[in-house]
């Protein structure tokens, strides 16, 4: 945790190893590009030399290919008394098709008396 600490970049290094500009987009300020830092001791790359495959967004520097989980949203008839009674009625043939595929497969052992 605190190697992580130690080792943060900040935006002048950022725009020193990428030697490109670091632009903050806010939407309180309508999302204006504000420049945050600028190489200083390295030229700036021009955008002919800025690969397509090239990691530009800040999250994809720093957030390690992690992306936030979404949960699914539970429809709006998942609680109503209809919806549950048709669910309680599908509930007992929830395993049917699994359970007719191994029956069969035992079936057929027990025909070859393979069982044993």
């Amino acid at each position: 945790m605190f190697s992580g600490l130690l080792n943060q970049e900040t935006h002048q290094q950022l725009a020193e190893r990428k030697k490109l500009h670091v632009v903050e987009l806010s939407p309180h300020k309508r999302y204006f590009p504000i420049k945050v830092a600028s190489p200083l001791y390295s030229e700036l790359r021009a955008e002919r030399e800025i690969e397509p495959k090239e990691k530009l967004l800040l999250n994809d520097f720093y957030g390690e290919g992690r992306l936030p989980v979404i949960k699914k949203q539970v429809p709006f008839y998942a609680n109503l008394p209809n919806h549950l009674a048709a669910e309680a009625l599908k509930h007992r043939f929830r395993n049917r098709d699994k359970v007719f595929i191994s029956f069969l497969i035992s079936l057929e052992k027990f025909e070859n008396n393979d069982f044993l």
